[in-house]
């Protein structure tokens, strides 16, 4: 075959003229991909000696409650669902879980810049309401919690649209005579920041025996996409046209007149690409190959794509093993024990048909069938003495259903209880009932734990994601007064609480002149015009783009669980706690402000709505307060259940000020303040 066959053989337009260092690289990452291929693909103890590629189907199966076809006509299609119902429980308590970032940036001399931190918190929660992260959660969890891991590519991703524009007039009538398309174009259309989930076949790790992605000295991602999604992702690059739509792997090695060979990690299918992407950390190389082709030079640097220069996956682990990169996850541990119950629930269901309709023994000598038995049937000469149960029918024993139990609790040891799925059947006290909750709750600490780091990861990763991309110019505009083109940056509206602990208005200006000059005044003023644009409280941030993303900053992140849903149980506890509180302590010690805001997240009502404003409450010495039973209360009933609220302290000045045990809101620095040259150094 000639290089011209080869070459319309494979739907490219000619082959890729790779220099040596170009060849030996696309070498040296097969040699290493194949590799981690091999290794990750072959029989291990921690896959119960299953291959990867097994052990994640069966995992698979066995939570989608697969139904599975008929063994033989008397074979029944009967699965509990056990292992999926326990993994929707476990999957239900996640994402009851709030667990937005606390995020603490430090300077080169380790100074906190609390403001800057709140600032991205901000950014991060709009930037994961762009991307609809709360509809990729179930997904992601429900990955990590079936297969004990799952591994999420963070990116910036800049979409493409082809656009067009008709010209055309619909009041004439339909007539394809006279269509005509007036542009027909791709637009480039805003970046955004997005997690994207990679299944566990798809990721390649090649140190087996790491736990921690940071210190694996490769990782390897391979998908196949449509022929025109790869042409609208990378059809503007130059080497896109040495992209073959069909991979011809029959060209003989030692042919001495083709120099590159056609290569794919999986077997690829025609006019579908397979997209393999190389992270190299140790090396700064990132390289990326469409059907073999490599797309990028040699030693094209990581950090260009992953702006943090660590491997841009996040990590979310079940329950770990020393020594492995695959944790286990639920089905690994209980779809034995539900394919032993699954039998067991077949045999009973048999033994049941049996002792309704047993198999008889006919020896009258004629033909009988079994519809003969059915009710309110009539034959005539049949001796009734000649027919019989072959066997004789004794139903479901009580030592089956014991044992049939048995395996239930066995299954709830190695997960969660009946108690905490709410399926228990028995009464059970309120404090009994908490008491089983926290010890479930303790079992499930290793998988909450996976998730947190899996949380603290992606956001750690989303902070350098932000800071590299949002503070990028978004446009150019011409300054008339002074002659000049100028630099447009993005502006970020958030919906969130601010420092008084109200919820309102965050509005995050990329503005350098502004960062820079503006003062404290001003500040207060334009945030008066957008709380009256708005109506609603806002808080007015100016921050210099190109000072936030020259600084050497290190991220600190932690993440406190709390759970966003709350039962009836959990209200009357809250209550509790409260009045104990205020009788141990006084309820001068008492922080109404926040109580309120609990109360109100209990109640599943707007903070806003349910009370009334403070402020307005002090201005009616009349109001009574309610106690338990509805009724209005005196003053020293109430400071006796400790549900009165302390009244405001006078200041010097006349003015109200909160009384001590109350906490102030803290003015802070302005932005341009915590940039300036002596907190970045």
């Amino acid at each position: 075959m000639s290089i011209a066959d080869w070459s319309r053989e494979r739907g490219a337009e000619e082959y890729p003229n790779l220099s040596h260092d170009e060849m030996e690289d696309r070498d040296r990452h097969i040699s290493r991909m194949r590799d981690a291929q091999m290794v990750r693909d072959t029989s291990h103890p921690e896959f119960d000696d299953m291959d990867y590629l097994t052990y994640y189907e069966t995992n698979q199966v066995a939570d989608n409650a697969y139904l599975p076809s008929k063994k033989n006509p008397q074979d029944m299609r009967i699965v509990t669902g056990t292992t999926r119902e326990k993994t929707n429980t476990l999957l239900s308590t996640l994402l009851q879980y709030n667990l937005e970032p606390t995020i603490i940036p430090f300077d080169e001399t380790d100074a906190p810049l609390y403001e800057m931190g709140e600032i991205l918190e901000s950014e991060v929660k709009k930037s994961r309401e762009i991307e609809d992260w709360d509809f990729k959660r179930p997904f992601i969890y429900r990955e990590c919690l079936v297969q004990g891991i799952c591994f999420i590519l963070e990116s910036w991703f800049e979409p493409y649209m082809r656009q067009k524009v008709v010209e055309y007039d619909w009041k004439d009538g339909v007539n394809t005579d006279k269509f005509k398309l007036k542009s027909d174009k791709i637009v480039k259309l805003d970046g955004v920041c997005t997690a994207t989930m990679i299944p566990g076949t798809k990721v390649y790790l090649e140190d087996f025996r790491q736990p921690d992605i940071r210190q694996q000295p490769g990782v390897f991602l391979v998908e196949e996409i449509p022929w025109e999604r790869a042409r609208e992702l990378y059809g503007a690059w130059n080497r896109w046209k040495y992209v073959p739509k069909r991979i011809v792997h029959t060209l003989s090695d030692t042919s001495d007149e083709i120099i590159f060979r056609d290569w794919t990690l999986l077997t690829t299918r025609r006019d579908w690409v397979e997209v393999l992407k190389v992270f190299d950390k140790p090396n700064n190389v990132f390289q990326l190959y469409l059907n073999g082709v490599p797309m990028l030079p040699v030693g094209y640097p990581l950090s260009e794509v992953s702006p943090s220069g660590e491997y841009p996956i996040g990590v979310g682990m079940g329950e770990v093993i020393p020594f492995c990169a695959y944790p286990k996850g639920i089905p690994a541990k209980t779809k034995v024990d539900q394919a032993v119950a699954d039998e067991m629930l077949k045999l009973a269901i048999l033994k049941t048909q049996q002792s309704f309709g047993p198999p008889m023994a006919n020896n009258t000598g004629k033909q009988f069938k079994a519809s003969m038995l059915y009710p309110f049937s009539v034959h005539d000469n049949i001796d009734p003495t000649k027919l019989s149960p072959i066997i004789e029918p004794t139903g479901v024993t009580s030592a089956e259903l014991e044992f049939m139990q048995y395996l239930d609790e066995v299954m709830a040891n190695k997960t969660i209880n009946a108690a905490y799925q709410g399926t228990t059947g028995k009464k059970m006290t309120a404090t009994e009932l908490l008491e089983q909750k926290k010890a479930q709750l303790a079992k499930l600490g290793q998988i909450i734990w996976g998730v947190v780091q899996l949380e603290k990861q992606m956001n750690w990763l989303r902070v350098y994601n932000i800071v590299a991309n949002w503070t990028k110019p978004v446009n150019e505009k011409l300054d008339s007064v002074r002659n000049q083109i100028k630099k447009t940056y993005r502006t970020v509206t958030v919906q969130d609480d601010l420092d008084d602990g109200q919820e309102g208005l965050k509005v995050i200006e990329f503005n350098p002149t502004m960062a820079k000059n503006a003062t404290s005044q001003q500040i207060k003023d334009e945030e008066k015009l957008y709380t009256a644009k708005y109506n609603k409280p806002t808080r007015l941030y100016y921050v210099d783009p190109e000072e936030l993303r020259s600084a050497k900053l290190s991220w600190f992140i932690t993440i406190q669980p709390t759970e966003q849903n709350t039962s009836e149980l959990q209200r009357t506890m809250f209550v509790q706690n409260i009045r104990d509180a205020a009788t141990i302590f006084g309820p001068q010690s008492l922080n109404f402000s926040y109580l309120k805001d609990r109360f109100a997240a209990y109640m599943k009502e707007d903070r806003n709505k349910f009370f009334v404003d403070d402020s307005k409450l002090q201005q009616s010495p009349g109001a009574q307060q309610l106690g338990p039973d509805g009724q209005p209360m005196n003053p020293a009933q109430g400071a006796q259940q400790g549900l009165q609220e302390p009244p405001m302290a006078q200041k010097p000045d006349g003015g109200s000020a909160p009384p001590k045990g109350i906490k102030n809101a803290v003015s802070k620095p302005a932005m341009k303040q915590l940039l300036s040259p002596v907190g970045m150094r």
